[in-house]
């Protein structure tokens, strides 16, 4: 399975269309009426940085290059690098503490992160996808045991009362196919279905990286290039699903297929892409807009977007994960110098010139 991130940008990705059991929870988001804003010119309030983070691996089977996917438990941070297939334990200084598991073909071994998830006894769980196996160990980082799926999943969250929420992949070829996201107990057997995907896809490419999201207010899941964004509560149930409106701007269904021979027509049109927070007032997220992958925050009340216009890493960073009530961005090494913020500490970019990873954690308005 293949993922573009920030530091790649080639573009290819297949359809992926589902639809809700739940329809009457639906709730439209529209996007073609906005005043549109420049996010790096923008001086606003909503996004503030509570505290950065430089990430020390000290030695090499510590260190990360991407930062896919942050969750914290009992002081510690965990930050999965899914293309050198890490999980790596970091404390709250920023200093490298352990990994868990490692690269391999042996017991508490895997080949490929596709996710990882924590549950509320600090367990961790680790979805091998070349395995097609969930792999468990203890807060300590101690393997506990590892199981093989009944069905090919893609990502996955843990969730109260020791069940999982499961994304599957669309070429499913185990249980339940056709089922896009499932709720199953601790034996992996499904107890309900969120979402069924409607129509045939590929699952070889993705427009980005996309999977579950917990907050404060709720879990959110998304996988481009559908433009649903749902909401499960802890225990897995439905809470809502929001739809976004491109309007004139929305993917036509005869682009959402063979997708490689089409891309250039996609400077015309705009989907989501990584994850979408929504709250109240606000909307956090991200999209791939006329060609390009743009951060965004949605006032809902003023009805105005302020929106990146280009895929640079600006002064608010790459978005990445959230953790409690922050939204978790990183300043990779790659940072242009030029779009230090104003107040950006100087210890901060001396760690970047030395091709370290810094973490911000801003603190959003709901």
């Amino acid at each position: 399975m293949k993922y573009i991130n920030y530091y790649l940008l080639i573009v290819a990705c297949f359809w992926t269309s589902c639809k809700t059991n739940y329809k009457e929870n639906n709730t439209s988001i529209p996007f073609n009426a906005l005043q549109e804003y420049r996010l790096e010119d923008s001086k606003f309030d909503i996004l503030t940085p509570v505290k950065y983070i430089v990430l020390h691996s000290g030695t090499e089977n510590m260190e990360i290059a991407y930062t896919d996917k942050i969750e914290t438990f009992d002081n510690k941070i965990y930050i999965a690098d899914k293309t050198s297939s890490k999980l790596v334990v970091f404390d709250t200084t920023g200093k490298a503490i352990g990994c868990v598991g490692h690269k391999g073909h042996g017991p508490g071994e895997y080949i490929n992160i596709t996710d990882f998830s924590i549950d509320k006894e600090g367990n961790i769980y680790i979805l091998d996808y070349n395995t097609s196996s969930l792999l468990r160990y203890n807060k300590e980082n101690d393997f506990i045991g590892s199981r093989k799926l009944p069905f090919n999943a893609e990502t996955f969250q843990c969730i109260s009362d020791n069940k999982f929420a499961f994304s599957l992949t669309a070429n499913n070829s185990g249980k339940y196919p056709a089922d896009h996201i499932i709720i199953t107990n601790n034996d992996l057997e499904k107890e309900k279905t969120i979402a069924r995907y409607e129509n045939s896809t590929d699952d070889n490419f993705h427009l980005s990286s996309f999977g579950f999201t917990k907050t404060k207010n709720g879990i959110f899941y998304h996988k481009p290039i559908d433009d649903h964004v749902y909401l499960l509560d802890d225990s897995g149930n439905l809470k809502n699903v929001f739809l976004f409106d491109f309007g004139n701007k929305l993917v036509p269904d005869s682009y959402r297929t063979n997708i490689e021979d089409k891309l250039e027509a996609f400077t015309n049109y705009t989907t989501l892409t990584f994850f979408t927070l929504i709250y109240d007032n606000y909307i956090y997220g991200s999209l791939f807009d006329e060609g390009h992958y743009k951060q965004f925050v949605l006032d809902r009340n003023t009805h105005k977007i302020y929106k990146k216009t280009d895929e640079s890493i600006d002064r608010y960073g790459h978005w990445f994960g959230t953790c409690g009530s922050y939204l978790v961005s990183v300043f990779p090494p790659i940072f242009e110098k030029n779009n230090y913020p104003s107040d950006f500490p100087n210890d901060l970019k001396k760690a970047l010139a030395e091709e370290k990873i810094v973490l911000c954690f801003y603190s959003i308005k709901p």
